[in-house]
């Protein structure tokens, strides 16, 4: 069975919860402009098409700066070395 169809298998509503399993929560991560918001955007729509209620987050605006970066770096370098 393609993987696709697995999913939509997996998505019926409320699938999760009378299985017991509550929420579900997965995360996506990969290099800027590889198409992780097409992804969730596609995903949002195939759980919304079986009746399964979603929210997408992007964390696309929420980072650190360099500077920042850098002393966060370093902080935890100490506190690596520090033991």
């Amino acid at each position: 069975m393609h993987s696709a169809a697995l999913l939509v298998q997996q998505m019926q509503p409320g699938a999760a919860v009378r299985r017991g399993q509550g929420l579900g929560q997965a995360a996506c991560g990969a290099r800027q402009g590889c198409g992780k918001t097409t992804l969730v955007e596609q995903l949002e729509a195939l759980f919304e098409h079986v009746g399964t209620r979603c929210a997408g987050v992007s964390v696309d605006d929420f980072y650190l700066t360099f500077a920042d970066q850098q002393a966060l770096a370093k902080a935890r370098f100490a506190a690596a070395r520090a033991g």
